[in-house]
């Protein structure tokens, strides 16, 4: 907590609906206490409005707000945590992290797809002058480097209006740093380390054709 990841759920889930026209469901999974214990953030969108409110199985990104989280992942010290990154087993990963792609491996859960890194926190802190500084809209900007989903200028412009003035100005430099600074690992093949049982629900064997 206190990393903004709300805030950049719902920057995303407004840029989707305004780029795409695309429906969003957002769910947010918050600590005990307001700053320093785990929060996950579940942001899902479809071009079907009840897509966007079902369960999803198979995510296919997901942004780490901290490195370390992958050695809770390891030793599975927080099932929640453990949960919602060892969901992804294809797609995109991103972490917060000042090492390269190649220096996480191999990973402590089953994952095939691009690995990316950049040092969020240095460019945030630098940036907004705080610490720690909260790195999900800096994150965010290296996220759009590699899938492209939504265009880089209108989710900065959202930045703005989000957080009017100089707070603005910074997160949406911080963004655009990001942009330019992530690292990419594509092609990888990692795992497994440990054993992994899904505490949600299972995928049912057949989904409605309405499920993306």
């Amino acid at each position: 907590s206190g990393q903004g990841s709300v805030q950049t759920a719902e920057l995303m889930a407004k840029a989707y609906y305004e780029q795409h026209g695309m429906y969003v469901g957002s769910v947010v999974f918050p600590g005990s206490r307001s700053k320093s214990t785990p929060v996950v953030e579940y942001l899902k969108v479809s071009s079907r409005s009840n897509a966007a409110i079902s369960v999803n199985y198979e995510p296919s990104e997901v942004m780490v707000f901290w490195d370390g989280l992958l050695r809770v992942v390891e030793k599975a010290a927080h099932p929640v945590v453990t949960e919602a990154i060892s969901r992804l087993t294809r797609g995109l990963l991103l972490v917060n992290s000042a090492s390269a792609p190649a220096d996480l491996l191999p990973l402590p859960f089953n994952f095939e797809g691009t690995l990316e890194t950049v040092d969020a926190t240095e460019i945030a802190r630098r940036r907004l002058k705080r610490n720690p500084p909260p790195v999900g809209i800096t994150l965010l900007g290296a996220n759009l480097a590699i899938t492209h989903s939504l265009d880089l200028d209108g989710v900065l412009r959202l930045v703005r209006e989000r957080f009017p003035g100089a707070v603005g100005e910074a997160n949406a430099a911080a963004a655009q740093e990001a942009h330019e600074r992530v690292q990419v690992l594509e092609g990888v093949v990692s795992g497994p380390r440990q054993a992994y049982t899904p505490l949600g629900p299972k995928p049912p064997e057949a989904l409605p054709e309405w499920y993306p």
